[in-house]
């Protein structure tokens, strides 16, 4: 576990970063408040273009962690890739980075999504690819649908305006939801990437209705692991790579449980 943890440090070191917007909504933007991580209940933040659910299992240190992980990988993808450019080829690469930094793919798997009715909202076809790939794990599915159900109640609020900053360039939009759990020594993420590519502007990503003649949609799902010393040994490294943008890019999603 110590040599994995040095190859991720090493790694990290070596990783080249998109430098972020000095802020989101204008250079005087304030931050969002510091996430306090709670490992007694389940949690879920936006960071960047990403919703990250945490099931009560999560130690709140390693809920930090995973964090700035999923940013880094973020601005490390956007390094390489804009946004109008294959959401399919940055989430390739997105998860190359976690590979680098210590989590081993379990299983990775992309298609286009079949269109089951025309006029279908983005939040409604998310919901579809989360009860099916999340069904078999007990409580899952209904976490990650609790933090969908949250974040499309807040499309007048500065968090949904950093969700759809994050995910949309003209006519191109990308965004995921990630589910962790942990396993005795070991963290489980299960990830659902959608990249989004239409003939007329994407706004409002989680409501754009999806066309088959206009819009086309490709889901990418991934099981990635890591082990708690290996991700342990990232915190130093990962907190200096992101702690500048940290409160510009990480927030705590309400979740709106019924």
């Amino acid at each position: 576990m110590i040599e994995t943890a040095s190859t991720g440090t090493e790694y990290l070191r070596s990783l080249r970063l998109a430098q972020p917007q000095a802020g989101l909504f204008g250079l005087d933007a304030p931050d969002f408040p510091q996430v306090v991580f709670d490992g007694a209940k389940d949690q879920a933040v936006v960071a960047g273009s990403e919703v990250v659910s945490f099931t009560e299992s999560v130690e709140a240190e390693f809920r930090e962690i995973i964090s700035d992980s999923a940013l880094v990988a973020q601005f490390g993808a956007n390094a390489k890739y804009k946004v109008e450019q294959d959401p399919i080829a940055w989430f390739d690469h997105y998860y190359s980075i976690l590979g680098g930094m210590g989590w081993v793919t379990q299983s990775r798997e992309t298609a286009e999504y079949q269109f089951k009715k025309d006029g279908l909202e983005v939040h409604e076809a998310v919901l579809e690819v989360v009860e099916a790939f999340l069904g078999p794990i007990p409580g899952a599915a209904k976490l990650v649908k609790i933090a969908l159900g949250s974040l499309a109640k807040m499309d007048d609020s500065p968090l949904i305006t950093l969700f759809n900053k994050q995910s949309e360039k003209a006519n191109v939009g990308r965004f995921q939801f990630t589910l962790v759990r942990q396993e005795g020594s070991s963290f489980l993420a299960d990830g659902m990437s959608f990249g989004i590519k239409a003939k007329k502007n994407v706004t409002q990503i989680l409501f754009f209705k999806l066309h088959s003649a206009e819009a086309r949609m490709r889901r990418s799902l991934a099981k990635v692991s890591i082990g708690a010393d290996a991700l342990e040994g990232l915190r130093d490294q990962l907190k200096i790579m992101i702690q500048a943008h940290r409160n510009k890019f990480l927030t705590e999603l309400p979740l709106a449980f019924e």
